[in-house]
């Protein structure tokens, strides 16, 4: 019995050593991978360098070793194993090396692609082409007549697919390189140890040398090959870029697709065998297969959507969510593996060594990077894909025909049908949508509707979000989303980035990106050159050229981010930021750029908010931010942007632990929920200091902060996290820093957005302790009192459209008690006089704004001057004025003759849009809608208007959700704000009709959306109506019996003849 195990375990063993090599190798690739990422980036210069090398180094092992006798290439296998194992521990400090020559280049010589991947070339090769030599030494050193190099690549497939979701995420890249390092060398002792038993074992005679080989192919065979290697990268390239359609592009993605791709080539040999067998063409098979598997998930892209959209809502196990989420990437890409295969015949033939063929590896390799150079998704190359593979179908039917005669109906049949699938490519609609998955696929909001039970259909008609733009780059799908008409929201491969307003005379901007630039260069005493890494959707460039700065330099190196910029922010908002002439671009992907020689900074602004993604991989590592540092001057700022939406304290203290092991200062400030600031210094003087104050009063800076319907006082209340706080905060509860030796943050961070929890209350709880207003950081020199103040009207001014939603005048109230009950006085030098108490100049203001208000209001029709006189008083920014002038100056303009309706419409639309998110008014979301029904002349562009009464139907929408719940009461005005609701909307949605009668192509399937209107709008004001309705009237009958009780009455007694009154 012993020996018959022993005999069984000694028939495996080597296909199991195999495997446990394949092993190895994965680890190996997704080290080298995620580190060369985490260093480089991943643009297009740095992948097809690494893949252009990899690829010549592969043809170069393989050309090298094909007549290695036996014993040689065991023990070349065995050295490799050792020499991979102590190039793995050295590869990131090589990879640090290797990225320090590019500071003899300047950032702007990067600027051009070619150049960028010819730079790369020689970095790459010195960093993957031995590691590379050396793995195809692994390859290739079996015994002849073995089959055992499935065993290696299913290993390697399984590495790859399991380690990003077992291990790396938990014990980091390093552990894992050690780990695979020490079986490296565990396996070379191994193979040393058994190198007599190795060779003495005997060749499999079940296996069957192989009868045709690629040296002996003829020219056609070799050109069908290379023509179907082509196909099968441009399909490869078109795939992996769907699924980044369908599931965010992190590390474990990259992972799963490359084990996807190495399961089919794996699966390969079975199908190859049969096809072969029956004389049949290897790369027509391969060709047709890669068609095939495109044209399917072309067909079933809708299907692919709901099975992640089902994932994502229904799904809330981590480890499970983590395997569902990877086992559909590595399906979608496996059919092409396997297509690959079919090329690449993996089987060893005995006497010629493995048939690798390298040209047509290279042929794959050149068609992924044509695919993804001219950013081709399935739409662009399936029709392309369908032509080739025709023209490959008859080309091999004319010359079987040429060789066997035209008799064959079998033959000609089967040609046939190949040629009409092929052709099916090209004419069949497409079913490929990714811009339905970037909005249903990465929003919690989406989730829960289908979770509810909404069908996708009605989801992605849900709210008012209307694609405006659609653009592709080499690694990204970028679309804009235009919401209620003032809104554009960027999106890259689906996962949200910024938000900003089109016209910030009607919508504020987004906080999260003005307050980047105020803060930063208010914070630094006097900054004069400013760096902005990462272009955004240009609101906070925009704002850092508000500030007199001598120059501001701008590094973005995604195309399809700056194409879709002109093609849909510049012409909205109407601002050509390049005609500043202090403005200077470098088109050059960060990590890059800062690796190039460049000028020093004042202050430096990370501008990519994003670290869940592979793409910022290189953008939250200790070296990066040494780099940063390092282009800083003396008393320079830097300062990082962060979106905390869906990360744990976990993950933002490792941040935070990365960017402390590069500065000795860090501060944390929270500018907007869900975003934070990172804010870093090599000085060891205070970052925030009693300067800001004056600056924050600047006149620019009031603009600025006007644009988010802020007052300045609000930055001095933000929340924050001084260094102090932080140094304890790290000392309490330490993080780990990210390097590119263990690419922490690349593994960590998209499973903490995929966990469900309560993270930002997790986050709120771990900081809230330790954090405190901006103020407290300011010395006692700082006159705080008059900045309470300022807070205080803020809060006022909150507390007015709390109470009063729909009667906005209360203000005047409250501006008139601030007047008479509290005036603030200020002392100051009068000529011939001395020192003179007078009336605050703010409070002087507001008193000369009351009496132009009273001026124009006491005019039956006021004329343009006398409202222009109430219309300065916008700014500066006054909490308790500017908001309430706009509906005060609407309501003073609908009494001019002629009626200036345009103007009207603005003011109306700047109270609805600039009130906080709790505000519950609707009149003047009503007045606005009336405005656009009655008077087209106001906004002359039909898709404009159609657009701003969408998004004021759907803001109503949101009011009154927020009226009809239990706390918001019942007034005896909403019976009547119900009826003006539904009067205006039903006009409003016949104008929408008629619009959409005559430009069907703006607004398809509006017929979903409209019934989603109805039922999300009408249905529930209509019954609300009836409910307040009949409220009030049972309040008002009671409120009558009450009085009806308590009025005395006359009662007379019993043999009394008087009244007694009782």
């Amino acid at each position: 019995m012993f020996h018959r195990s022993a005999r069984i375990l000694g028939r495996f063993a080597p296909s199991l050593l195999r495997g446990c090599e394949g092993l190895l190798l994965g680890a190996y690739l997704q080290v080298w991978g995620i580190q060369i990422v985490a260093t480089f980036g991943q643009s297009l210069p740095v992948l097809t360098a690494s893949l252009l090398v990899g690829v010549a180094a592969w043809t170069l092992a393989g050309w090298s070793l094909r007549k290695t006798d036996p014993g040689e290439s065991r023990t070349a296998r065995m050295i490799s194993h050792a020499l991979l194992a102590v190039w793995t521990l050295g590869f990131p400090y090589l990879g640090e090396t290797v990225v320090s020559g590019l500071s003899l280049l300047s950032a702007e010589s990067l600027a051009n692609p070619w150049l960028a991947t010819a730079v790369l070339l020689p970095l790459m090769a010195a960093l993957v082409g031995l590691p590379t030599l050396l793995c195809g030494s692994v390859v290739t050193g079996d015994t002849p007549g073995q089959d055992r190099i499935v065993p290696l690549i299913c290993g390697a497939a399984g590495s790859l697919f399991l380690l990003p979701i077992t291990l790396q995420p938990w014990l980091g890249t390093a552990v894992v390189s050690w780990i695979a390092c020490g079986g490296g060398l565990a396996l070379a002792a191994t193979l040393f140890l058994r190198r007599s038993v190795v060779a003495d074992v005997a060749p499999d005679a079940g296996t069957e040398p192989e009868s045709t080989s690629v040296a002996g192919a003829d020219g056609t065979t070799v050109g069908f090959a290379l023509t179907a290697s082509l196909g099968c990268g441009l399909a490869i390239a078109a795939a992996t870029r769907l699924t980044q359609q369908l599931l965010m592009g992190s590390a474990y993605l990259a992972g799963a697709e490359l084990a996807g791709l190495l399961a089919g080539l794996a699966l390969s040999g079975v199908i190859s065998r049969r096809i072969v067998a029956r004389n049949g063409s290897p790369a027509i098979a391969a060709a047709l297969l890669a068609t095939g598997c495109l044209l399917l998930l072309d067909v079933l892209f809708g299907g692919l959507i709901r099975a992640s959209l089902w994932i994502s809502a229904e799904v809330s196990s981590l480890p499970l969510l983590l395997l569902l989420r990877a086992g559909l990437a590595a399906l979608i890409v496996l059919p092409l593996g396997i297509a690959t295969g079919l090329l690449a015949p993996i089987r060893k033939s005995a006497g010629t060594g493995y048939r690798f063929p390298g040209l047509t590896g290279a042929g794959v390799v050149c068609g992924y990077l044509l695919a993804v150079w001219t950013a081709g998704d399935i739409a662009a190359v399936l029709p392309w894909l369908g032509v080739g593979t025709l023209l490959l179908v008859l080309a091999a039917t004319f010359r079987e025909a040429g060789r066997l005669g035209w008799k064959q109906p079998a033959r000609l049949a089967t040609s046939a049908g190949a040629g009409l699938f092929c052709l099916l490519t090209v004419v069949a609609p497409h079913g490929y949508a990714p811009e339905d998955s970037a909005k249903l696929l990465f929003s919690t909001r989406m989730f829960q509707g289908y979770h509810n039970g909404a069908a996708p259909d009605e989801l992605l008609r849900a709210d008012d979000g209307r694609l405006v733009a659609s653009v592709r780059d080499g690694n990204s799908h970028w679309t804009a989303w235009l919401y209620r008409g003032t809104r554009l929201q960027l999106r890259e491969n689906g996962v949200p980035r910024d938000v900003r307003s089109v016209n910030p005379a009607i919508c504020p901007d987004s906080s999260a990106n003005l307050t980047p630039a105020i803060l930063s260069l208010c914070l630094h005493p006097l900054p004069e050159d400013v760096l902005v890494v990462g272009f955004g959707d240009g609101a906070t460039l925009e704002g850092c050229l508000t500030f007199p700065v001598r120059h501001v330099t701008c590094v973005e190196g995604a195309s399809g981010l700056k194409a879709i910029h002109e093609a849909a922010v510049a012409p909205a908002v109407g601002v050509d930021l390049h005609a500043d002439d202090r403005l200077r671009m470098v088109n050059v992907d960060p990590p890059l750029a800062i690796a190039a020689s460049d000028r020093q900074y004042d202050v430096v602004l990370l501008n990519e908010n994003q670290n869940a993604l592979i793409r910022t991989a290189a953008q939250f590592t200790s070296e990066y931010y040494g780099r940063v540092a390092s282009r800083l001057n003396e008393g320079g700022l830097l300062c990082q942007r962060l979106q905390v939406l869906d990360l744990g304290p976990e993950v933002v203290r490792d941040v935070v632990s990365t960017m402390r092991d590069a500065f000795p200062q860090v501060m944390l400030v929270s500018p907007a929920p869900g975003e934070m600031l990172l804010l870093a210094s090599l000085s060891s003087e205070p970052i925030v200091t009693n300067g800001i104050i004056d600056r924050l009063q600047s006149e620019h800076v009031r603009r600025l902060c006007s644009r988010m319907a802020w007052d300045w006082s609000i930055v001095t209340g933000l929340t924050c996290l001084p260094p102090e706080a932080v140094d304890a905060w790290l000392d309490a509860e330490p993080g780990q820093v990210s390097s590119v030796a263990n690419a922490r943050l690349a593994w960590t961070a998209p499973v903490e957005v995929m966990r469900w929890a309560p993270k930002m209350q997790q986050l709120r709880s771990a900081l809230e302790l330790r954090s405190s207003p901006l103020v407290n950081q300011l010395g006692e020199d700082v006159d705080v009192q008059a900045i309470s103040q300022r807070l205080a009207d803020m809060r006022e001014q909150q507390r007015i459209l709390a109470q009063h939603p729909d009667h906005f005048w209360a203000y005047r109230k409250t501006l008139k008690q601030r007047l008479t009950e509290r005036p603030r006085a200020k002392i100051v030098q009068v000529k011939h006089e001395g020192l003179k108490r007078t009336l605050h100049p703010e409070d002087q203001r507001r008193k000369a704004y009351l009496e132009a208000l009273a001026a124009a209001a006491g005019t039956k029709t006021p004329d343009m001057e006398t409202i222009r006189d109430v219309v300065d008083f916008v700014e500066p920014y006054d909490p308790l004025v500017s908001f309430f002038v706009h509906q005060e100056v609407a309501r003073l303009l609908s009494r001019m003759e002629p009626r200036p309706v345009a103007a009207e419409l603005e003011h109306w639309l700047h109270s609805v849009y600039y009130a906080p998110p709790h505000d519950r008014s609707v009149r003047n979301i009503t007045e606005a809608l009336s405005l656009l029904v009655e008077y087209p002349q106001a906004v002359p562009d039909e898709r404009e208007r159609f657009d701003l009464i969408h998004g004021l139907l759907e803001t109503v929408t949101e009011r009154w959700r927020v009226r009809m719940l239990p706390e918001s009461g019942t007034s005896k005005y909403e019976p009547v704000d119900a009826s003006r609701t539904l009067e205006t909307a039903r006009e409003a949605l016949a104008v929408l009709d008629a619009h959409v009668e005559a430009d069907a192509a703006h607004y398809p399937d509006w017929e979903i959306r409209r019934r989603i209107i109805e039922r999300e709008l009408i249905g529930p004001v209509r019954t609300y109506q009836v409910k307040a309705a009949r409220k009030l009237a049972v309040a008002e009958r009671k409120k009558k019996e009450e009085e009806r009780a308590a009025q005395p009455r006359s009662v007379t007694l019993p043999g009394q003849p008087i009244n007694v009154t009782r």
